[in-house]
């Protein structure tokens, strides 16, 4: 439990600064919605930004990733080798992302038709014109993501959370004030130039790494770096690809089917970053301190206490969403440009969806493990095979029931990912109790589905439409969920519950001295 109270103050202080920063993200979406809705202008700028965000994705999933244990270790180890390394991978990063933005920009409309061969002349036109505005933000992108692991290597969590909130004020202030003017030009431009004033906001931290222009690929650390890279950055091109294949699959079905599935992707983001970043970023340090340190008596039950952390948070959304997404979607986004009919078809992709926002909130702390430990290229044939079905089943199920086949191939395949790396870990890693970890996901599930399932049909059958109303029937089932929590023992609740008491004993003596 010493592990968990470790984690708790950084998860907490990121988790609440992305809550604001989601919190402003959100209120972009809202207006985006309000001019947009599901237009051809959506789904363009949808595609245009599928481009910077997937090469961005491929560099921080791979050298993003590793990069961190790997200066950890260099840091203890060999300390003064540690200015060296950093300066080669920083300006390495730097040239290779600036090339590949440059031929986005020079060969816009090319990409454009190879990510949207059913796009005609007019829309290829208005997404290559987006694409070349967001291009340089994967080279911004990947940066600070080098830069906030700097950050985190110190304990320092606040900086790269405040970073990311810039961005979105600054995106919000330009959809505001463009939108109307240059329409969905408005939203890029918000984008790009918020990206390059959170970039500058995270550059104090080069002056404590005595950063300098150099860059030696004979360096032994440099060698082993990028031997271990290599498998994963390369598959990376595979199975980062899930909205790159998503968009080409959807650019042949009709008119709002990529905004359909772009609304969901972002609300799933939204969901992802409230419920696991924290999370997930506070968990890879520690993670990789006791694999370092060869502490596996410690480091197996903090595995699983994560893991069950994550499920008691995601499990009741998973019903929430699926029971009253409609609801909440009409609520929230349903006013101007965005339509009832957009409102349900939304609401019926984030359904489908739920499972994967489970199974790759899961992810975000399982594929650490092979991160930590080395195992790249093990991470990187899992994650291969899930790009294969997704692609594989999105295709075939798009052909019968359009969008609606995407979200299913999403869940299904991210699935698919959790039970292979799950049983690849127990195999080559550590050992997992599989009776242990099956029994607390059961138990957790069936809280979770009592708990809402019946409010939703109690909801329901008080036939009261209103949004206080649904508010209320949300707390009634947390409600529930907690006490039935204890009543089936769930450690992290019961220790939730010990807390309450501490503090409900407390504040009874403070009302107590007060009134004496």
């Amino acid at each position: 439990m010493q592990n968990i109270k470790g984690l708790v103050k950084p998860t907490l202080l990121i988790t609440f600064f992305s809550f604001l920063g989601i919190t402003i993200s959100f209120c972009s979406q809202l207006i985006i919605g309000y001019y947009f809705g599901a237009t051809a202008e959506r789904d363009a700028y949808f595609v245009a930004i599928t481009i910077p965000t997937y090469l961005s994705a491929i560099f921080i999933g791979s050298v993003g990733i590793i990069f961190l244990p790997k200066i950890v270790s260099i840091l203890n180890n060999k300390p003064s080798e540690s200015i060296n390394f950093l300066s080669s991978i920083f300006w390495m990063l730097t040239l290779i992302l600036l090339s590949f933005s440059v031929i986005g920009i020079l060969f816009s409309s090319s990409i454009i038709k190879s990510v949207s061969p059913g796009y005609d002349v007019q829309q290829n036109a208005l997404t290559s014109k987006i694409l070349m505005l967001l291009m340089p933000t994967c080279i911004i992108s990947v940066l600070s993501n080098f830069l906030s692991s700097l950050y985190q290597i110190q304990n320092n969590f606040l900086r790269p959370a405040l970073s990311s909130i810039i961005t979105s004020v600054i995106s919000l202030f330009f959809i505001i004030l463009l939108s109307n003017k240059i329409g969905i030009f408005g939203l890029a431009v918000g984008y790009l130039v918020g990206s390059i004033i959170s970039f500058i906001f995270l550059l104090p931290i080069l002056k404590t790494y005595k950063l300098r222009l150099y860059i030696n690929l004979n360096s032994s650390e440099i060698r082993s770096f990028l031997r271990t890279l290599f498998p994963l950055f390369l598959t990376g091109i595979l199975f980062r690809s899930t909205s790159l294949f998503e968009r080409m699959i959807a650019s042949g079905l009709p008119t709002g089917s990529i905004s359909y599935l772009g609304y969901t992707g972002q609300i799933l983001a939204i969901l992802a970053t409230i419920t696991s970043s924290g999370i997930a970023v506070s968990f890879y340090p520690m993670f990789s301190k006791m694999w370092s340190e060869n502490r596996m008596s410690e480091l197996i039950p903090f595995f699983n206490k994560i893991f069950r952390v994550i499920l008691l948070i995601s499990l009741p959304i998973f019903f929430f969403f699926i029971l009253f997404g409609e609801i909440l979607v009409k609520i929230i986004f349903e006013r101007g440009a965005f339509t009832s009919s957009v409102s349900i078809a939304v609401s019926i992709a984030l359904a489908w969806s739920m499972g994967a926002f489970v199974f790759q909130n899961l992810g975000s702390v399982v594929s650490k493990v092979f991160y930590v430990t080395g195992k790249t290229s093990v991470i990187s044939i899992i994650a291969s095979l899930e790009i294969l079905i997704y692609i594989s089943l999105g295709f075939f199920l798009s052909k019968y029931i359009s969008f609606i086949g995407l979200s299913i191939s999403l869940s299904i395949s991210s699935m698919f990912n959790i039970l292979l790396s799950l049983i690849l870990i127990n195999k080559k890693i550590f050992k997992i109790s599989f009776n242990y970890l099956l029994f607390d996901f059961l138990k957790i599930l069936s809280i979770s589905a009592i708990s809402f399932i019946s409010i939703y049909y109690l909801y329901h059958l008080m036939r009261i439409e209103n949004n206080l109303y649904l508010a209320f029937f949300l707390i009634i089932g947390m409600i529930n969920y907690f006490f039935l929590g204890i009543v089936f023992k769930i450690n992290e609740i019961l220790y939730l519950k010990s807390k309450l008491l501490i503090l409900t004993s407390k504040l009874k003596m403070i009302i107590y001295n007060g009134r004496n």
